[in-house]
């Protein structure tokens, strides 16, 4: 990524059928862990910019597009601007990503990188 991450672990690649909109095909999906010098704000930043330079366009939500970078945890940290009482930044960040306890295209790679792993809120882990 660049010198403010190391990329620490990587998981399989996962086939998954689509979520929230059937008509499309299969994604396929990983988790990757990084050690990141910078806050979670200019992690998302980048991995939104890495998005763009990889082709992705704007497209309707949930649907097929070449590349989706999510950042789902950032340690243990809890943080959603909605609940931040500041104004909306133009690029919204809520950790742990608030989809990620129903979503098992992200829980099983994430088990298999670290079975330990925990939902800061609710505590229950990715295994």
């Amino acid at each position: 990524l660049s010198r403010e991450f190391e990329l620490e672990a990587t998981a399989s690649l996962y086939e998954t059928a689509p979520a929230y909109v059937d008509d499309q095909p299969p994604f396929l999906n990983t988790v990757a862990a990084v050690r990141a010098s910078c806050s979670p704000r200019e992690l998302l930043a980048t991995l939104k910019r890495i998005e763009v330079e990889v082709g992705r366009l704007p497209s309707a939500r949930w649907g097929p597009r070449a590349i989706d970078l999510d950042l789902v945890l950032y340690g243990d940290l809890q943080h959603s601007d909605a609940s931040s009482g500041d104004a909306a930044p133009s690029l919204p960040l809520e950790l742990p990503h608030p989809r990620m306890g129903e979503r098992r295209f992200v829980l099983e790679p994430l088990a298999e990188i670290d079975p330990a792993a925990r939902h800061p809120r609710s505590g229950a882990t990715a295994a």
